[in-house]
């Protein structure tokens, strides 16, 4: 039997309370909550369509994929611009490797300093 994969679209109207409700649902049915609101709705949405599959027999894989906010107005919603668990840019860790180079040349010279004057 020949495989069919579809894409579509889905587009959700929600707000901070209807995240938090998501958020409880999937800490009480499935035990481990995404950080960013947008891996909850992925996570939501998927668990119900497969929980959905399961009760009605049916054999069919789903991904669902991080949502991303469409409009600057909703935009709003979503408290997260950049996630604390991501990775730090290259320049930020070039700029703190030179921060430590020079603390570390300024801590040496101060040891001379004391060590010479005292």
């Amino acid at each position: 039997m020949a495989s069919t994969t579809w894409s579509t679209t889905v587009t959700i109207k929600n707000d901070n309370e209807a995240v938090q409700q998501m958020r409880d649902f999937l800490r009480y049915n499935d035990g481990i909550v995404p950080y960013r609101n947008g891996d909850v709705v992925a996570k939501y949405l998927r668990h119900i369509i497969d929980s959905s599959n399961a009760f009605g027999g049916i054999q069919a894989e789903v991904a669902a994929s991080r949502p991303y906010v469409i409009s600057q107005h909703s935009k709003g919603l979503e408290h997260e611009p950049h996630s604390l668990l991501a990775p730090p840019s290259t320049q930020f860790v070039r700029k703190l490797k030179q921060l430590a180079s020079c603390a570390f040349g300024a801590l040496i010279l101060l040891a001379l300093a004391v060590t010479f004057a005292g």
